[in-house]
């Protein structure tokens, strides 16, 4: 009987050990390097980071986080990264921490550091957002209403009104004609 329950014990500690090995980090998630990154690439250019399980995927590279430390006095975690990117190896530190205001990772390495702005969770009205497609509306002139003098924009940025109905160097539309 005795035996049994050694077994036992044994097997729940064996059971709880692998389960602790498979927990997430506290940094998993997508992470964007540019206001412009496409959530829904990882790991290429113009896409974005992701950490899941430890391992950091960067474009073109890879890094397992190992040898976790927790940083004295600092909601931080220091790791050693075991890093590889085609056939090259490499080993690293770098400190990660949430950003201050919640939104956010900064991750620090030898001499750099950079802030990383969070993917919306999938599903979400913030993702479904960055997803659509941006539609330019015709300007719709009313009878009897007086329109301000609009100069198009540089970029695909939207019209703006004129400073003080002047005319710019820009060319200026009609309030009939379409932005183009």
């Amino acid at each position: 009987m005795t035996m049994q329950i050694c077994d036992i014990l044994r097997g729940l500690c064996l059971a709880g050990l692998a389960a602790g090995t498979a927990a997430a980090s506290p940094y998993d998630g997508l992470y964007r390097p540019g206001s412009g990154s496409d959530c829904g690439r990882v790991g290429e250019e113009g896409g974005v980071l992701r950490i899941e399980d430890d391992l950091f995927e960067g474009i073109g590279s890879q890094c397992r986080m190992t040898r976790p430390v927790d940083v004295v006095d600092m909601e931080a975690t220091l790791y050693t990264m075991r890093c590889e990117a085609g056939d090259m190896q490499w080993s690293e530190r770098a400190m990660l921490m949430r950003a201050a205001d919640g939104e956010g990772l900064i991750m620090l390495w030898d001499g750099y550091a950079f802030r990383y702005a969070p993917c919306p969770p999938p599903g979400s009205v913030a993702a479904a957002a960055a997803q659509a497609p941006r539609v330019v509306l015709p300007l719709v002139v009313l009878p009897g209403t007086e329109q301000p003098l609009v100069i198009a924009p540089a970029g695909d940025g939207p019209a703006t009104p004129a400073a003080g109905g002047a005319a710019g160097s820009e060319a200026e539309l009609d309030p009939g004609e379409e932005a183009g």
